[in-house]
């Protein structure tokens, strides 16, 4: 938001978002320490721009004096991507976790990417405790073979398999479900 006239007139001393943000504190500790620093930040520029920057701040000498070598990319972009896909990612957690239906997301070697709270309390145990792991670690062999032999039908096929009426094994012990298998393929087609 400034002319390159403007920005060489400045002093980094006094630049008030510098002190503001705390980053002249970092300028004045890579200087002292003669060490390298890195510092990611939001701040308003002295010209009224609202930036993220990613600074890498480089002491060196020329001449018997020590200089500041500043290198700042503007991350803002990248910072209001990362913001948005938070908030996706809240949400449906959210919607995933009051869904009754037991949701799981499993790759083609059997293995639980993610479940939901009603999927792993069905198991009692946590979502967390269930990533990781594979089919056969939680259900017996006979059963945990079918699964695996459903799902790779599903991946390699590419169709759904909806209004499978099968038993799982739980603590609780057996439970019938009505499941629907969705195949799901990333951007190169895994």
């Amino acid at each position: 938001g400034a002319t390159r006239k403007q920005v060489l007139e400045q002093n980094y001393n006094t630049i008030k978002s510098w002190k503001k943000s705390g980053f002249l504190d970092k300028a004045k500790s890579a200087v002292r320490e003669n060490s390298k620093k890195r510092h990611e930040l939001k701040v308003r520029s002295t010209f009224g721009k609202d930036v993220s920057l990613d600074c890498h701040l480089v002491p060196f000498s020329s001449e018997d004096k020590t200089h500041l070598l500043l290198m700042i990319n503007d991350i803002s972009e990248r910072i209001q991507a990362e913001e948005a896909l938070q908030i996706i990612t809240d949400e449906q957690a959210v919607l995933l976790g009051a869904m009754p239906a037991m949701i799981f997301w499993i790759d083609k070697e059997g293995n639980f990417i993610r479940v939901n709270e009603p999927f792993a309390a069905a198991l009692k145990t946590f979502p967390d405790e269930i990533s990781g792991k594979s089919l056969f670690d939680l259900y017996p062999e006979d059963q945990a073979r079918k699964y695996h032999s459903d799902n790779l039908e599903v991946i390699e096929t590419g169709k759904p398999k909806k209004n499978i009426d099968e038993p799982v094994q739980t603590p609780a012990g057996t439970m019938w479900v009505c499941t629907d298998k969705i195949p799901y393929r990333d951007k190169e087609g895994n």
